[in-house]
């Protein structure tokens, strides 16, 4: 194995587009990045040292919404061609232990150790 392969801590890789996103590296520096599904070919990697292996995502309607280790809430396309980052929020939450974003019903929701907040996505 290479350190291009998937090797999230905490996080279930999601496949879209018969490519698999998820996160490498290690629990202080790592990525963000995608392989195709069918051959674990590296499609791209978007690395620094706001990625680690133990942060988590979903994908919903072609949209990555990733957490960071710096607690902030991350927008990014769902492509096989690179990382391209629609945009940002912190969610002022002490996330501790990673947590799965979940969405429904027009929300994605975030627990934290202390509270959960919401935020709508679509209108």
């Amino acid at each position: 194995l290479t350190a291009d392969f998937q090797n999230n801590a905490y996080n279930t890789p999601a496949i879209y587009k018969d490519a698999i996103f998820g996160f490498g590296g290690n629990k202080t520096a790592g990525f963000i990045h995608a392989t195709n599904f069918e051959d674990g070919e590296l499609l791209w990697k978007k690395a620094n040292r706001e990625w680690t292996n133990q942060p988590n995502l979903v994908i919903a309607d072609g949209l990555i919404f990733a957490l960071t280790k710096n607690n902030e809430m991350v927008l990014a396309e769902a492509s096989r061609e690179g990382y391209k980052e629609l945009g940002r929020v912190d969610t002022k939450l002490d996330l501790g232990r990673p947590q799965q974003p979940t969405i429904a019903n027009g929300r994605l929701y975030l627990r934290g150790m202390e509270s959960i907040v919401w935020y709508q996505i679509t209108p």
